[in-house]
C-alpha cells in the first residue's frame, strides 16, 4: 500500500467514524439509478467495512472480476443446481460492482487531494464486457451439453461474438480519436453508444440484466433457457447495429 493511500484512508477511517450512515449513503451513491435499488440498499455498508480493512476499490475490482467469470462456468453443465449456483455467485459479483465504486467515491470526498488512478474503471468497464459474453457462451454451451444440439452451441458462440465485435467497436473509435489527437470530441460531444433510457428504460434494464429479479434468472430457475438465448441473440444483434450506426453518425461531424 503507498504512503499516499495511507495517509488517504486514515483520514477517511476518520471521517467515517464521524459521520452518520445517512450522510455516508449520499456520499457512496449520490444518484443511484432506479433498476439498481437492490444493490445500493447495501453496498455502502460494506464498503465500509472493506475500507476500514484497509483494502483499495481496485482490488475488490479485481476480485469480482474472476468472480464473474467462475460464475459464468456454473452455466456449462446446464442443470438446475448449477444453474442456482451461477445466479448466486453472478449476483454476488454483480453487488460487488457496486461496492468498488462506493469506496472509490468516498475516500475521493474525504481527500479530493488524493489522485486515484484509473486503473480501477478500465477493469470495470473491461469486466462487465467479459462477463456479458461468457454468460452468453455458457448458455449456449448449458443447453448444448443438455440437449446435444448443435445450433444453440453455435448461437452462443455468435451471440458471444456479435457482443466482443461490438465492444472492440468502441475501443478502436476511442484509439482512432486518441491517434488523431481529438479526444476532446467525446467530452463536447460525446457519440451515443446506447439507447436513451426512458422511464420504460427503467423497468426494462433490470429485467433484461442479471439482477436478483431478471429474465435470465428466471429462465434458470423455470427452464426456458433456448427462448432466452434467441432473445439474446436478437437484442445484442439489434444493438451492435445500433451502435455501428450511432458510431458513423457521430464520426461524420469530425473534421480532419
Amino acid at each position: 500500500m503507498s504512503k499516499e493511500y495511507s495517509a488517504a484512508l486514515k483520514k477517511t477511517n476518520e471521517w467515517l467514524k464521524k459521520t452518520s450512515y445517512k450522510d455516508i449513503k449520499k456520499v457512496a451513491r449520490p444518484n443511484p439509478y432506479p433498476w439498481n435499488f437492490w444493490s445500493a440498499k447495501w453496498s455502502y455498508y460494506l464498503s465500509i467495512i472493506l475500507l476500514k480493512c484497509g483494502i483499495k476499490p481496485n482490488e475488490i475490482t479485481l476480485a469480482w472480476f474472476f468472480t464473474g467469470i467462475i460464475s459464468s462456468l456454473f452455466l456449462w453443465p446446464g442443470t438446475l443446481p448449477f444453474g442456482i449456483a451461477f445466479i448466486l455467485l453472478y449476483n454476488f459479483t454483480w453487488h460487488l460492482d457496486f461496492v468498488d465504486g462506493d469506496m472509490a467515491r468516498i475516500v475521493h470526498h474525504v481527500c479530493p487531494e488524493y489522485k486515484q488512478n484509473v486503473t480501477g474503471a478500465w477493469l470495470d468497464k473491461f469486466a462487465y464486457s467479459i462477463h456479458k459474453s461468457l454468460v452468453l457462451l455458457g448458455i449456449g454451451v448449458g443447453i448444448y451439453t443438455q440437449t446435444g444440439e448443435l445450433l444453440f452451441l453455435i448461437l452462443g458462440f455468435s451471440s458471444a461474438y456479435i457482443l466482443s465485435l461490438d465492444n472492440l467497436m468502441k475501443v478502436r473509435v476511442t484509439e482512432m480519436l486518441a491517434g488523431k489527437k481529438k479526444l476532446e470530441f467525446i467530452e463536447q460531444e460525446p457519440i451515443d453508444y446506447g439507447i436513451k433510457r426512458k422511464w420504460i428504460g427503467n423497468i426494462l434494464v433490470p429485467l433484461i440484466r442479471p439482477e436478483p429479479i431478471s429474465i435470465l434468472t428466471l429462465a434458470v430457475l423455470f427452464g426456458f433457457m433456448k427462448e432466452i438465448l434467441y432473445f439474446y441473440v436478437v437484442l445484442y444483434s439489434i444493438y451492435f447495429v445500433s451502435s455501428f450506426l450511432k458510431i458513423n453518425i457521430g464520426l461524420s461531424k469530425i473534421k480532419r
